[in-house]
């Protein structure tokens, strides 16, 4: 977290302070629900950290609504930089066999 708090300050435009951070396994058929985060998680980053599936499989993350929801991307080593707690996210069944992720999690300073 401490590492990447100047590069996400400068690309939320926000002096932030660190909060949490975790790392998950996704297994096969894993799905992530459209949801909003809590308001504690108002900027985060998810890093794709390696996958295994059918060739050249990237499962993407979803961000918006209904028609309007834009699918992104993330190979090993790409992270998306959202505003969890603001805009609705989540993620398709998984076709892979598995995909690490690592969320690093950020508030505003007040």
């Amino acid at each position: 977290l401490s590492l990447c708090q100047k590069r996400m300050e400068k690309i939320t435009d926000c002096k932030l302070q660190p909060f949490r951070s975790f790392y998950r396994i996704y297994g096969p058929d894993c799905k992530l629900p459209p949801h909003i985060d809590s308001e504690d998680l108002q900027y985060s980053a998810t890093i794709n950290m390696g996958t295994k599936g059918p060739k050249d499989y990237c499962w993407p993350i979803y961000v918006g609504e209904g028609e309007e929801r834009e699918n992104i991307l993330l190979h090993p080593g790409d992270a998306l930089v959202y505003s969890g707690s603001r805009i609705r996210h989540g993620r398709d069944k998984f076709l892979g066999v598995y995909q690490t992720q690592l969320f690093l999690h950020y508030k505003e300073k007040t």
